[in-house]
């Protein structure tokens, strides 16, 4: 299997402190949701659904940067199926 193009560069972990910062102001603003009592049911799902988007890029991106370092430490076959779930997809024509 080809080594997996995976870095952690300066970019990489702005970006990944901005998302982790952003769950942290929407989960305080979704607290705030639930202590209001006129909130809707609608701002509350799309608060906690900005939150749940934000923390899913910053641990995806937390992933593949520790599946590079096993990799570099293990041998780029120690660890194929969590691999092939990094590897881009290929459409047959």
């Amino acid at each position: 299997m080809a080594r997996l193009p995976v870095s952690l560069n300066k970019e990489a972990v702005l970006r990944c402190s901005s998302d982790l910062s952003r769950v942290k102001s929407l989960a305080g603003a979704l607290f705030n949701c639930y202590k209001e009592k006129n909130v809707t049911r609608r701002r509350v799902e799309a608060v906690g659904a900005a939150a749940h988007w934000n923390a899913c890029k910053a641990i995806g991106l937390c992933n593949r940067f520790l599946l590079e370092r096993f990799q570099d430490k293990h041998g780029e076959e120690a660890f194929p199926k969590t691999a092939l779930a990094f590897a881009p997809l290929t459409v047959d024509e």
